[in-house]
């Protein structure tokens, strides 16, 4: 472990590297307002401060790059292991798909449990493509979380539904918290804090791929992709193989990895 940083400490790198984040930034997010949201993140969580100081001002770097703002909302500085990464978060991403100038809407939510059973959400497919209804209910908003979905018009007026199974959902989470041992650093997380966003951003990265993409949102996609790869474990139960089911879009082209790991009352 390093010898912890100060906010004095950091605060003054970030200054010296004025140039370097104003030159990273979109013309809209200067350079003070950027800086202004990595201290109070350090301030929420000075955990940070004890990490490798190296990785926390590239992690601050990326960020910039991205044009996110590290608020908790779009983005987040996480602890892995000694290191400080950057995460996006659902509103980062919900940006950058937005950025796109090709969608008419887009909209994400997640579903829980209680509402799946009291009839709240429906999800089928038939001749006609995709069908998703959902009619939150504020009684049963609460608890355990069943599924996440996106619901995405294009200005041609075609839609993409993507719906993720909770299942999906918590082997994704489980792998990029493999590396961390300690359950205490584990709760830090946004998998913890933020559960119901992390859910929505799952549910909007999984649809992404099936939308018009910014270089910008490619960009984000394929580091999502890469670091979700590169922490992987096999977790699946060696008793069952996983569900695999085959779907066919517009262009009559097979999306199978769109409905991986369903329930069955979901297909």
């Amino acid at each position: 472990m390093n010898k912890p940083a100060t906010t004095n400490e950091i605060a003054l790198q970030l200054k010296g590297m004025t140039k370097k984040i104003e030159s990273l930034l979109p013309k809209q997010i200067t350079s003070e307002r950027f800086n202004r949201t990595v201290m109070m993140a350090i301030e929420r969580n000075p955990y940070l401060l004890k990490l490798d100081q190296h990785s926390l001002l590239k992690a601050c770097q990326l960020a910039a790059a991205d044009g996110l703002l590290l608020d908790g909302r779009e983005a987040a500085l996480v602890p892995f292991g000694n290191e400080v990464q950057y995460i996006h978060m659902y509103q980062g991403v919900l940006k950058k798909i937005r950025q796109s100038g090709e969608l008419a809407s887009i909209f994400c939510n997640v579903v829980t449990k209680a509402e799946y059973e009291a009839g709240a959400f429906k999800y089928w497919i038939d001749m006609d493509g995709q069908h998703l209804e959902h009619t939150p209910d504020l009684e049963n908003s609460g608890g355990e979380l069943f599924c996440t979905y996106m619901f995405a018009t294009l200005k041609d007026g075609s839609k993409q539904i993507e719906v993720v199974s909770g299942d999906r959902v918590r082997k994704i989470r489980d792998s990029k918290l493999a590396p961390i041992k300690e359950q205490w650093k584990r709760e830090k997380s946004p998998w913890y804090s933020a559960e119901p966003q992390m859910w929505k951003k799952t549910g909007l990265l999984a649809g992404a791929k099936y939308l018009p993409q910014s270089s910008e949102l490619s960009n984000i996609f394929e580091n999502e992709q890469a670091q979700y790869k590169a922490q992987e474990v096999d977790i699946t139960p060696k008793t069952a193989a996983p569900v695999q089911l085959e779907a066919v879009d517009n262009n009559g082209e097979i999306q199978s990895d769109i409905f991986e790991d369903l329930p069955a009352e979901l297909s």
